[in-house]
């Protein structure tokens, strides 16, 4: 299984009940081939204000991203267009 994962114990944040509740969004993206790919769709991912952490699954053709619960709806139009922006598909269900 390919899998990169950049900043920390992604169950972990997404179970956070700190002073921000935090969730893990689901995304699926497509055009990705290697962990190349999914080092630079975390990169980009990260840089979006929110973004507490970011996971993809190459096989699998999966972002986990980890945001924070209230802001989770905003920040899926961003999340898609950043993944878009570097040439692969990203669609939310």
């Amino acid at each position: 299984m390919q899998r990169f994962m950049f900043a920390g114990a992604l169950v972990a944040l997404a179970a956070c009940t700190g002073p921000t509740e935090t969730t893990a969004l689901q995304m699926k993206v497509e055009g990705m081939s290697c962990e190349s790919c999914a080092q630079a769709i975390v990169a980009e991912l990260e840089l979006i204000e929110g973004v507490r952490a970011a996971e993809v699954d190459v096989d699998k053709g999966l972002a986990s991203i980890v945001v924070p619960a209230a802001q989770a709806e905003a920040l899926r139009a961003p999340l898609e267009e950043a993944v878009d922006s570097l040439g692969y598909e990203a669609s939310f269900d």
